[in-house]
This record gives C-alpha cells, sequence and structure tokens, in this order.
C-alpha cells in the first residue's frame, strides 16, 4: 500500500455503479470500507489514517456545497492527496498537497472553492494556519494521472 516508508499518495471519487466511495492508492481500487480493514494483521498507519480523515471530509464538504446551489453529481468531485513525512527540529510533520478537481469547472471556479472548503471543512480547517499544506486546483480530467 505505501510507495515508500514516508510517502503517501491517495485518491478519492464516487462510483455510481456501486454506489460508494472508492478509494485509489498505487492503480488499485479499494472500497472505502475494505481499504480500513487490517491487512495482513498490519493497522493502517497515522499518516494513511490523517489522510484518509482529510479527504474524506474536503470530499463531502466539497460535494456538500456545491450539490445545493448546482447538478453536481458524487462522481463529479475528485481529490487526491500527497503526504510526505519530514523532520525538522521539532520532530516529524506531514508535507501535505491536496488537489480538488470538479467535472465541468474552470480551474479558476475549482480555486474559489478549495479555498472556500479549506474553512469550512472541519478537519481542513485544523489545517488553515498549518504551514505544511499547498491546495492545489487541478482539471477533473488530469487528477487521474497527475503525479
Amino acid at each position: 500500500m505505501k510507495t515508500n516508508n514516508n510517502f503517501l499518495k491517495i485518491m478519492i471519487c464516487f462510483d455510481n455503479r456501486i454506489n460508494e466511495l472508492l478509494i485509489l492508492n498505487n492503480g488499485v481500487k479499494y472500497r472505502l470500507n475494505s481499504f480500513l480493514n487490517n491487512r495482513q494483521d498490519e493497522f493502517i498507519s497515522p499518516k494513511e489514517l490523517f489522510c484518509l480523515s482529510l479527504i474524506i471530509c474536503f470530499y463531502k464538504t466539497t460535494y456538500n456545497f456545491l450539490s445545493k446551489d448546482s447538478k453536481i453529481q458524487k462522481e463529479d468531485i475528485k481529490s487526491k492527496i500527497f503526504c510526505k513525512v519530514h523532520k525538522d527540529d521539532l520532530g516529524f510533520y506531514f508535507k501535505i498537497n491536496l488537489f480538488l478537481g470538479i467535472k465541468n469547472f474552470a480551474l479558476s471556479e475549482t480555486e474559489k472553492v478549495i479555498s472556500y472548503i479549506h474553512k469550512k471543512c472541519p478537519i481542513s480547517r485544523l489545517l488553515e494556519k498549518y504551514d505544511h499544506i499547498i491546495l492545489k486546483p487541478i482539471s477533473y480530467e488530469e487528477i487521474d494521472h497527475y503525479e
């Protein structure tokens, strides 16, 4: 599941065929429930759990916000997170890149949404003054292939 010991990339999207959120990790799709299960008696790591909490909260807050005023469907939103563990004099910290793609939205529109959601999503709000997070709008079509 891990690309290396301190770097994590996951993506979340909704699959309307099975009516469930999917987690894409290293090219493999997991149903959200399966992703949380133990893997060979190994619990999900703190980095994975934190990033998963952030990306799910961000996705759901985005959907709730956009679905009020538009015909956005769950599958029209994709979010991706890259997280790398770094160490400084104080100890370890997460360097987070959070991406958002919305179908049929211009990057400028997506940028407004991502900034707004960062202030509304409860978990993202915890990181509002965090120096090690980058929010990046990306086209919906490119997010799957963005490395």
